[in-house]
């Protein structure tokens, strides 16, 4: 069976200040690329208002996809509550998946301190059954090539490998950790050695494989638009195979979308056959 999945860093999602320039039409655009996708899962990060993604949510919706991010139950997931602070959440196309189980990474015993906890979702998706872990890795502050924030980062890179190996052990579900790394695989732009140093658990991960978005050139494929980096990914697990790289969507070829009010992140989609 295949399975699309998809991550989008939505910039600010409902935040009143950071995205105060963020119109109706904007909102109307951000619906229109999430349908565009054609995904069965979906990360997001950067969510500060749920209510903002439910509205995102609606506008995509066509015969085909219908989403979500709420279960039966009311519950919603997503890393956390309010508070004005950035989330990750995973939402689903309920016209072809089934969400069975849910996990967030929060426990708070064992340091670092997440700036966006991981979240997890165990999906089925017409009988074929895979776990989705959404991540919003710690950024680079106040610059991207920041060496205190890549240490950081490596630290909750270590977590968060560790916390899936547990998840996975006496579960049949196969694992794809998707979303906004902060961080390249291998470094290409000047100095940014450090950055890419800081996701090495990923890189030595055994029995994973990280694939990369790439241009017609084989080269990395920005997914951050703005600067021109890399930083959004893919690591698939065993059980799962991906027979092509992960497709960009430079929604900002279009004049009128170009705007961190959109998002400054292109959404990426990686087609995973189970």
């Amino acid at each position: 069976m295949n399975v699309r999945v998809g991550t989008f860093n939505i910039y600010w999602l409902g935040h009143p200040e950071k995205a105060a320039g963020r119109t109706a039409q904007h909102i109307d655009a951000l619906g229109r690329i999430v349908g565009s996708l054609n995904a069965d899962v979906l990360c997001f990060q950067e969510v500060v208002s749920t209510l903002a993604l439910a509205d995102v949510l609606a506008r995509a919706r066509s015969s085909q996809q219908e989403w979500t991010f709420e279960l039966r139950s009311g519950a919603r997931v997503v890393s956390g509550e309010g508070g004005g602070q950035q989330q990750v959440a995973i939402a689903w196309n309920r016209k072809r998946v089934k969400p069975l189980e849910v996990a967030v990474l929060a426990d708070e015993r064992e340091p670092p301190r997440f700036a966006r906890f991981p979240v997890a979702l165990t999906v089925d998706v017409r009988g074929a059954v895979l776990r989705v872990v959404g991540l919003h890795l710690k950024s680079g502050q106040p610059s991207y090539l920041d060496e205190d924030s890549a240490n950081r980062r490596l630290a909750e890179a270590g977590r968060v490998r560790a916390w899936v190996e547990r998840l996975e052990r006496g579960h049949d579900a196969p694992t794809v950790v998707c979303g906004d790394f902060n961080g390249p695989r291998v470094a290409t732009h000047a100095g940014e050695e450090v950055v890419a140093a800081s996701l090495e658990p990923f890189r030595s991960w055994p029995d994973r494989r990280w694939v990369d978005p790439v241009d017609a050139a084989g080269a990395p494929a920005a997914t951050n638009w703005q600067e021109g980096y890399t930083i959004d990914h893919f690591v698939v697990g065993p059980g799962l195979t991906a027979a092509a790289p992960p497709a960009v969507v430079a929604f900002d070829a279009d004049a009128d979308l170009a705007t961190e009010m959109v998002s400054d992140h292109r959404p990426v989609v990686l087609d995973v056959t189970v």
